[in-house]
């Protein structure tokens, strides 16, 4: 699900000189998505980006001061919310196998969409299955039916990208691994699930049947599935990294996280359960969300 890495070049580069610049430490490398730091950056930590500006990610909403300068005009944007750098507690002993060890790991700073991606908001982008009906006539609600590589294009079309399984779990649960995103007690009362809000998906922007996360994102359990942009690897958690993990360059299934508003089974809604997908598999249960480094300062 990502590009393969350049190969080398034909002929050796030529040695470059010396620098008395210090150099960062090898440690905690920087991560490859990170991008310059545009006119302006964002003023909060949670911010809105302009969907289909030529600036991609730097278009930045600053209170009622729009930073982008596309023609075109704003597209209105979708909140994100920034999850910090530093360690934070994966995967889970009393899990599945594919879920252990519970281990620390650290993840570079990165935004990711504080609520499902709309129907609304992807209209200006593709179109819509019309064979899901009534799930589809909703704006506010999540947009479903889609498959891993239309949730990818969808993502790149705004200058962001899918968010790794690792990413999706910190903002899920936090740094400390709680069970849940809003807390190690199961309540049915925070969780679109079995049913509970009738016949379907429910709008993405309402307080109630539903939780806000450690960092302030809004169901991550429950609602909809979410693509993730990992191939699925059994024993990942088990064998990658600790820094910024993220799954094999290739294989059979895409990760996806979260369950949906139709899963009946409470131990699927912890946070370090995990579930594949084929890439081109499209379901009305499942939808995304996406993320982006933050900018560099």
């Amino acid at each position: 699900m990502r590009a393969a890495k350049p190969s080398a070049p034909s002929s050796p580069a030529r040695r470059p000189r010396a620098s008395s610049r210090r150099e960062p430490s090898p440690s905690f490398p920087a991560d490859p998505l990170f991008r310059r730091r545009p006119d302006r950056v964002p003023c909060r930590e949670t911010v809105e980006f302009e969907e289909g500006c030529h600036a991609g990610p730097h278009c930045v909403g600053c209170g009622n001061t729009p930073s982008c300068g596309n023609p075109g005009g704003p597209r209105g944007g979708a909140a994100m919310v920034l999850v910090p750098a530093g360690f934070f507690i994966m995967g889970s002993d009393a899990g599945y196998r594919d879920e252990r060890p519970r281990r620390r790991v650290y993840l570079d700073a990165y935004y990711i969409d504080k609520f499902p991606l709309t129907i609304e908001r992807f209209r200006r982008f593709g179109r819509l299955r019309e064979s899901f009906g009534p799930l589809l006539r909703k704006d506010r609600h999540p947009v479903v039916g889609i498959t891993w590589e239309q949730a990818n294009n969808y993502c790149r079309w705004i200058g962001k990208r899918l968010p790794t399984e690792a990413e999706w779990e910190k903002a899920e649960r936090g740094t400390e691994g709680q069970t849940y995103p809003w807390g190690d007690k199961w309540d049915s009362s925070k969780v679109i699930w079995n049913w509970n809000s009738g016949y379907g998906t429910h709008p993405v922007d309402r307080s109630y049947l539903t939780h806000e996360s450690p960092f302030g994102a809004v169901d991550m359990e429950g609602n909809v599935w979410g693509w993730t942009s990992d191939w699925y690897a059994k024993r990942f958690y088990r064998r990658g990294p600790a820094l910024n993990p993220r799954d094999p360059l290739s294989g059979a299934k895409g990760g996806i996280r979260g369950c949906s508003w139709q899963s009946d089974d409470r131990y699927g809604f912890r946070s370090s359960y995990r579930s594949s997908k084929d890439p081109a598999h499209w379901s009305h249960i499942i939808g995304f969300r996406c993320a982006m480094a933050p900018l560099r300062p």
